[in-house]
């Protein structure tokens, strides 16, 4: 899934867990009025979490493309590609 979205921390990981991005977005409700929705997302590739560190700052826009493990219980998702909305350059992805 792809969207857009306002960086606002990138959390470092431990032991325990995989270093990820803290991101919101606005959504729009039924009755016309916007919400503030965020979220936390994995980045478990070493190299996606450096370039994005190197790339982006807190506050920026972003466009995240995020994949689902649909075959885990859980559902876990995780960052697989980003770029800065306005930079006019294609979505850095894992490799």
């Amino acid at each position: 899934m792809t969207s857009v979205v306002t960086l606002v921390d990138v959390v470092p990981g431990d032991e325990r867990h995989l270093p990820a991005i803290i991101a919101s977005t606005s959504v729009l409700l039924k009755s016309g009025g916007r919400k503030t929705v965020t979220e936390k997302v994995p980045v478990p590739d070493p190299a996606l979490l450096s370039r994005l560190i190197g790339e982006v700052a807190k506050g920026d826009e972003l466009q995240i493309t995020v994949e689902t493990d649909w075959s885990h219980p859980d559902l876990p998702t995780r960052l697989v590609a980003f770029s800065v909305v306005g930079a006019g350059v294609a979505p850095t992805a894992a490799r």
